[in-house]
């Protein structure tokens, strides 16, 4: 079908190593999906610390250390849950609600959703995006928000996620461009196609 023709396109080309990954320097034998958690629990642990320490410079998370990836992103996780505590409290111990998930459309666009973000390449028969490093921690952010993990078909080398809008995103490790969200299903969004495909530029 359809979703089966984007995998083979997607995960097609590029040897492996061309392109390096932190996440797998510190954990060699971390699975694609292992990677694609991690990389997702750290943006939200990054994020919600950073908020903290706007407001209490002087916090800082519970130290752990970790020698295996499940650890690092049951770590990562009960980072974000303590950095949530403590925002609760600074706001007087009343529940603090999260930005509540945007549309795809909201976070995929720009300038008036008028324009997709990053620079839009053609290659492989999908509509590729390249966008900053900081723009791919904000989608990695933003896009799983609210989500619920489904099973993805084996062969893809990572998780998907099927938002609130009913749309469905993947977050997958490329051997030649390092991680990539893939917009598995956009509900037939002109803008934000089906089988578009995003990474960083760096």
């Amino acid at each position: 079908g359809e979703q089966e023709r984007f995998i083979q396109l997607a995960q097609a080309g590029g040897g492996r190593g061309s392109r390096s990954s932190p996440i797998l320097a510190r954990f060699p034998t971390a699975t694609p999906a292992q990677e694609a958690r991690l990389a997702i629990a750290e943006v939200a642990a990054r994020n919600l610390r950073e908020q903290v320490r706007s407001r209490d410079p002087k916090w800082k998370p519970t130290p752990s250390l970790t020698s295996t990836i499940e650890g690092a992103i049951s770590a990562a996780e009960a980072e974000a849950r303590e950095a949530r505590s403590r925002l609760s409290e600074i706001a007087g111990g009343g529940s603090r609600s999260e930005a509540q998930p945007s549309t795809l459309r909201n976070v995929c666009t720009v300038e008036g959703n008028t324009r997709t973000i990053g620079r839009k390449s053609k290659g492989s028969g999908l509509d590729t995006l390249t966008v900053t490093r900081e723009e791919f921690d904000r989608l990695l952010l933003e896009l799983p928000r609210g989500a619920t993990e489904v099973e993805a078909p084996s062969r893809y080398k990572g998780i998907w996620y099927k938002r609130s809008d009913g749309t469905t995103i993947g977050v997958r490790r490329s051997e030649k461009h390092g991680l990539t969200i893939d917009i598995i299903d956009s509900l037939g969004d002109p803008l934000v196609r089906s089988d578009t495909r995003i990474h960083s530029d760096d």
